[in-house]
């Protein structure tokens, strides 16, 4: 670089002061038990059953009901619950536990209260216990589900719902690497070791904006589990840790298209004693400090053309997963236009870079050194339509910009319309 000029890129486009601007198995064969009564509980042994329901159903149950199932299939296979929707129970008072073995004292999958929108819970042995309480007053029109068993092998990575165990593993959408199909409601649980914790890694998240999500809750599902985040478009976390030993992943789609979906890994995790977690770091950032005893501070950064949105500073209050003075990790962000001063070089990238920019931006780069000139020079640029270009007058600029800009000036202005096709 010559005296007195400075580089910068500016990211979908890179740009060195370089600019870069950068988008339920199968059921299996077997006997089907006849409907059940509407009555409260009993033993079911058949390899597939139902329909199985409250008592009373589709008619309000009645008070202080306490009906207790059992269901086992042959050794070598599991279980899936299939509800049908529209259940509602009365909320935070009248419960349906289910229970991964053969009691109560198995760990809880699902509690179901209220108006529930579960559809499927798998197990992971050839037992489920289910346990259904109500209270004094306000019965509602309870619940209907059939169950089926299934063989372990029958439980494919990319299957709609399933379970997941053991110390790695990933889950994938339906039908990935190719889009999954649309009005999905899919749902995994991940359990380890009781004194475990779990991580997700996604290593690809591509759904239909704002019309198909992915829920992520620490625990099972309904009254029991903690909402951690719903995930949209491309934007979900690096990592997601649980504070249990339980996770359970929901994906819902809409009727109108599908896309690649999902590729996520888990790990099962273990925390020296008196150690908040790991907290990871944020995409394109990275973090100062690794130690995470009771009382210690990391920070966290951008990398250059990123900007920090969010807390910079994170304290271990207690040990634990969620020991952290918050469990809200910042996020670095390429921003529809700064303005950079007291800089020799840097980088600008384009809003959502490494991904594609959004419909109907207009952005400014400001960009002022203390003396000499600024030159720019593209790494990467592909954009639909750039309109104007300042520099000493307004260039309209292709959509492909090869050649190195000069500035006469100690201060260039950058502005780029962008649109989308």
């Amino acid at each position: 670089m010559t005296s007195g000029q400075a580089m910068f890129r500016v990211g979908t486009f890179l740009i060195r002061t370089t600019l870069i601007l950068a988008n339920l198995p199968a059921q299996t064969k077997g006997y089907v038990t006849p409907a059940s009564p509407t009555g409260c509980g009993g033993n079911l042994t058949a390899p597939s059953g139902g329909p199985i329901t409250s008592p009373n159903y589709p008619s309000p149950y009645g008070n202080n009901e306490n009906c207790e199932w059992l269901i086992t299939v042959p050794a070598g296979n599991t279980i899936v619950l299939m509800f049908k929707r529209g259940q509602q129970l009365e909320e935070g008072s009248d419960f349906l536990s289910i229970y991964d073995g053969a009691s109560d004292s198995a760990v809880e999958l699902h509690r179901i209260t209220g108006r529930d929108s579960v559809i499927n819970v798998p197990s992971t042995s050839n037992t489920m216990f289910l346990r259904f309480t109500s209270d004094k007053d306000l019965p509602q029109r309870g619940f209907k589900f059939d169950y089926i068993s299934r063989t372990l092998n029958d439980s494919a990575q990319n299957e709609c719902g399933g379970y997941r165990s053991g110390q790695s593993g990933e889950i994938l959408s339906p039908n990935h690497p190719g889009s999954y199909d649309n009005n999905l409601v899919c749902t995994w649980t991940i359990v380890v070791n009781p004194r475990g914790y779990i991580r997700l890694k996604p290593k690809i998240f591509i759904l239909e904006r704002q019309r198909d999500y992915l829920r992520v809750y620490d625990g099972g599902l309904g009254f029991n589990g903690i909402l951690l985040g719903s995930y949209t478009e491309d934007v979900i976390p690096d990592e997601i840790i649980s504070a249990s030993n339980i996770m359970s992943l929901v994906l819902t789609t809409d009727f109108h298209q599908g896309y690649t979906g999902f590729k996520i890994r888990f790990e099962e995790l273990f925390l020296p004693e008196g150690e908040c977690a790991d907290p990871g770091f944020p995409k394109n950032g990275y973090k100062n400090g690794d130690n995470f005893t009771v009382g210690s501070v990391v920070t966290f950064g951008c990398n250059d053309g990123f900007t920090l949105r969010g807390r910079r500073n994170l304290t271990c209050l207690t040990a634990g997963v969620r020991g952290w003075d918050t469990n809200d990790l910042p996020v670095c962000k390429a921003l529809c236009g700064v303005h950079i001063t007291g800089r020799r070089f840097g980088v600008v990238y384009s809003p959502f870079y490494p991904d594609a920019y959004g419909g109907s931006m207009n952005c400014t780069w400001t960009i002022e050194v203390e003396s000499g000139r600024v030159k720019l020079t593209p790494e990467m640029f592909s954009v639909h339509k750039a309109w104007q270009t300042a520099w000493q007058s307004t260039t309209e600029t292709a959509a492909f910009w090869e050649s190195t800009l000069v500035c006469a000036m100690n201060t260039s202005l950058l502005n780029v319309h962008l649109e989308t096709q």
